[in-house]
């Protein structure tokens, strides 16, 4: 079979397109359809309407019932609108916060049941109620909570007879599933964990063919990867236990649909890797698979459309199989020079039929953001694709129009799509026991120092909407291959509409597991000429529930009591917008991000990593130190930089209060990967100011990951160097960072020493190759944004590199570099850098190393910080310790 892509005209034998049901508006009012070339696409709610979040099912007698969430103008918080697809429809949740996740089950004619979440203690829970046709109008059944916090995401199935079962996340020291059934006359089981090993279980979606099994997907972040798995219950009972796709790679986000011989199609999105080296969404491809007689069968790659997909959907037609999924759209075309077109990320819903061809197509006018799904619904007309979209893509934006928002008013419509087939499966893969995970999500860390990552963005920030992934994505991420303590994410302000803004404040309270993950409400303040300062807040209940709040404030959180609200300044150095030191307020700046996972370091001109856009020294930290202000130092990511920046904090437990205390108190160290670093200058710990003895030693500790040593440690003094330990060995370690976006191979060459080894310094590295070339070579190619390659040498004489790209050639002196310093702007390769590690210690891989460093010229005012080096490349700095009196 040979896979095909088939424009819309085309499409008369294949997918055909046709609007079938009568409009009405979400909220009551009819609508005149849009037509559109070859198909039809109707629209369900009103223009001035924002609805998002679909859910749909089709009862006996053919009719659809909806429910979405719908947000008026600019309020505050939205209704929970369910009823009829030709309405009328009615509030069904608006007495309780957080609404999230509806799903829907037809009971029976005229009668259907909504499940959805909400937050009435702060924690998300699930309640449901019956929808029933009364003349005129819908009547709404008592509220009934089906779960107690913490309870989410749930998929719910009709099984005949008005019953249903529901299955949905819950958490423990880990993510399960759970399982309830409710019975035709109301009556829930009693509540059935389904899942319950030390992984974290996510996403469920369930399906039934009316046989009594429940079929049954989702996947599972194993401590390695995430992986697809199904269950089949009977009862509540698991009968079968099947992993259907395992990794290395990441497989996640499945749907199932059960044909009429019983087989469960599933599909999944499969990408090289989640957030490890990069972006959470740079990549996916679509994958299927059935389960037949308690085997899996797989969908030969080579009968799978190519090309991105995320978020897969399917259903069964009378066809055949249909799938979804969502994948980005063209950019705008750029109207001028100085437009800022690139930023403007859109995707829409792809549609695959299958038969004796694979047929692909693109849904018309279903572009809007990667943060919603689609519903589908079949029938006996076809498969009914319900989306929501908010026609981005017909918006023209304004010159310099970076400095709004890309979402639009969002939009419920629907298209009838018809099935064609079934795709060819393999034979039957041997059934294999399920793997245990390799680290268990209930082994986290207890004690200090916690990591986290408090500068992550969304596809809300237009900056790199595409790769970022959605706000389920970062916290997948951060409680998978993250493995973080804490995390905020901090989309551009600008770039949120108040719906948006709304679900960021809803959904930081859905995934806020204390104990497991601390989640925190933040937001970036990007502004062109005054620098860009990430607000992190304690409490989301105190931040403004109005988006324009931010437009009107001043620069940093002053509304709110310090102890509440940090401000962390970061890309300080950048040329468009530096931080104006004498702005700085001490009540709020609490922190500086000396690191930032996509540009590099702002510590200072000639040091480690030193930023691809640094170009202000004036703003660099050490000049901020030196000025006479005081602040703790932390990493964090920014865009597409996932696993390469850490904020670490020692706390006394992981809380919110406690966490954010330590913020506040500066007890933070910044690092490019999971380590301990902390310093002392006798009763004062890193991050603190005050009296200390004038013989004092400082104490630095560091611990590297299992698999490095430390290499070097330096401490700098009023932003000088001052001390270094390092080793005797005659060896050294070079670091030549790659940055910038220019892909392709460079040639690195050792002259005056032998070349050892050499390894990426990035953990699990994709998208970048290395190999030897003759022995004292290396050729690197570059397939990614940054790459940093750590070179092992022994010195036999002067020792020089020579990197060689494309006919340009340039050579470093190595005995011109300082050890500890690097050297950039090499001619020829813009953003490069060279860091002269130096000789390392000697330290044994993963042991704690604690040195002493005394000071005889030590003055009131003096202030410390340790730059700690490890021998894989990567960095920890301390947070300064500031003298301000000294005792005999």
């Amino acid at each position: 079979m040979t896979v095909r892509r088939v424009a819309l005209p085309l499409l008369f034998g294949g997918i055909l397109l046709a609007g079938a049901l009568a409009n009405c508006g979400g909220d009551g009012e009819p609508e005149t359809r849009a037509e559109l070339a070859g198909s039809e696409v109707q629209w369900h709610s009103r223009e001035d309407v924002v609805c998002v979040e679909p859910a749909a099912a089709v009862d006996a007698e053919g009719r659809t019932w909806v429910a979405w969430l719908s947000f008026r103008g600019a309020r505050a918080a939205p209704r929970l609108v369910a009823g009829p697809l030709n309405g009328p429809h009615v509030a069904a949740g608006e007495e309780l916060p957080g609404l999230a996740a509806p799903t829907l089950v037809a009971l029976g004619p005229g009668r259907a049941y909504l499940v959805f979440e909400a937050q009435p203690d702060g924690a998300p829970a699930l309640f449901g109620r019956t929808l029933e046709l009364v003349p005129g109008n819908v009547s709404l059944g008592p509220l009934e909570e089906i779960a107690p916090a913490f309870a989410l995401l749930p998929d719910a199935v009709a099984t005949g007879d008005g019953a249903l079962e529901l299955v949905y996340q819950t958490l423990d020291a880990s993510y399960d599933l759970a399982w309830r059934r409710r019975t035709a006359d109301g009556t829930w089981s009693e509540v059935v964990t389904i899942s319950d090993g030390p992984e974290d279980d996510w996403c469920p979606r369930v399906a039934s063919a009316g046989d009594g099994t429940l079929h049954v997907v989702h996947d599972a972040w194993t401590g390695t990867s995430f992986d697809v798995r199904y269950l089949a219950l009977e009862d509540g009972v698991v009968r079968h236990a099947l992993d259907v796709a395992t990794g290395p790679t990441y497989q996640g986000m499945p749907d199932v649909a059960v044909d009429a011989s019983g087989r469960a199609w599933i599909a999944w999105e499969e990408a090289a890797q989640f957030g490890e080296t990069g972006g959470l969404r740079a990549e996916r491809e679509l994958r299927i698979a059935a389960v037949e007689d308690g085997r899996v069968r797989h969908v030969p790659r080579a009968d799978l459309p190519v090309g991105r997909a995320d978020l897969p959907r399917v259903a069964i037609g009378d066809g055949g199989l249909l799938v979804t999924a969502r994948a980005p759209g063209d950019q705008w075309p750029p109207k001028g020079e100085d437009e800022w077109h690139g930023f403007y990320s859109s995707w829409f819903t792809r549609a695959f039929a299958f038969g004796d061809r694979t047929v692909e197509v693109t849904l018309p006018d279903t572009d809007g953001d990667n943060d919603t799904t689609e519903v589908l619904l079949p029938g006996s007309d076809g498969v009914r694709v319900l989306f929501s979209a908010d026609l981005r893509t017909r918006r023209r934006p304004k010159p310099g129009a970076f400095q709004e928002p890309t979402e639009h008013l969002w939009r419920v419509g629907s298209v009838l799509v018809q099935a064609s087939g079934f795709p060819p499966l393999a034979a039957a893969a041997p059934t294999t026991e399920r793997r245990g995970p390799a680290r268990p999500v209930s082994s986290r860390a207890s004690t200090a120092p916690f990591l986290g990552d408090l500068h992550r963005h969304t596809h809300l920030s237009r900056c790199q909407g595409a790769k970022d992934g959605t706000r389920l994505d970062a916290y997948r991420y951060a409680r998978g291959p993250g493995d973080l303590d804490f995390v905020a994410i901090t989309d551009h302000y600008q770039h949120l509409t108040p719906w948006s803004w709304w679900r960021s404040l809803r959904d930081v309270e859905r995934f806020h597991a204390p104990g497991s993950l601390v989640t925190f409400i933040g937001i970036e303040r990007a502004l062109r000429t005054r620098a860009h300062v990430n607000e992190v807040y304690l409490e989301s209940a105190e931040v403004p529930r109005d988006i324009g709040a931010f437009h009107r404030e001043p620069d940093q959180p002053g509304t709110l009591p310090p102890e509440h609200a940090l401000a962390i300044p970061h890309m300080m150095g950048m040329e468009s917008a530096p931080f104006p030191w004498e702005e700085f307020d001490s009540d709020f700046h609490r922190l500086v991000e000396v690191y930032q996972g996509l540009r590099g370091s702002y510590e200072g001109p000639g040091l480690p990593y030193e930023a691809s856009d640094r170009s202000v020294d004036a703003s660099a930290v050490g000049v901020g130190l030196a000025s006479g202000e005081h602040f703790g130092l932390i990493a964090s990511s920014d865009h597409r930089a996932s696993s390469t920046a850490f904020a670490g904090v020692r706390a006394e437990e992981l809380t919110r209060a406690s966490i954010f205390a330590a913020l506040r108190a500066r007890a933070t160290f910044g690092s490019t990967a999971p380590c301990e670093a902390r310093a002392e200058l006798g009763p004062l710990a890193m991050g603190e100011r005050g009296r200390v003895q004038a013989a004092e030693p400082l104490m630095v500790h560091a611990r590297p990951a299992p698999d490095a040593s430390i290499a070097t440690v330096e401490v700098v003094k009023n932003g000088e160097p001052f001390a270094r330990r390092g080793g005797t060995t005659g060896r050294e370690l070079v670091v030549v960072s790659l940055r910038g976006y220019r892909p392709g191979p460079t040639r690195i060459t050792v002259k005056g020493g032998e070349l050892l080894g050499h390894r990426f310094r990035q953990r699990g590295e994709s998208g970048a190759s290395v190999e030897s070339a003759g022995d004292s070579a290396v050729r690197v190619d570059k397939g990614v944004p940054f790459v940093d390659l750590v070179l092992e040498l022994r010195r036999e004489d002067e020792l020089q590199l020579s990197l060689a790209r494309e006919g340009v050639l340039v050579r470093i002196d190595l005995d011109d570099v300082a050890p500890g310093r690097s050297v950039r702007e090499l001619e020829g390769f813009p953003f490069a850098t060279v860091w002269r590690i130096g000789d390392p210690i000697g330290s044994r891989p993963g042991a704690e190393v604690s040195l002493s460093f005394l000071d005889p010229d030590r003055a009131v005012g003096d202030v410390y910080y340790a730059r700690i080096a490890f021998t894989d490349g990567n960095l920890a700095w301390t947070s300064p310790i500031r003298v301000d009196a000294l005792v005999e």
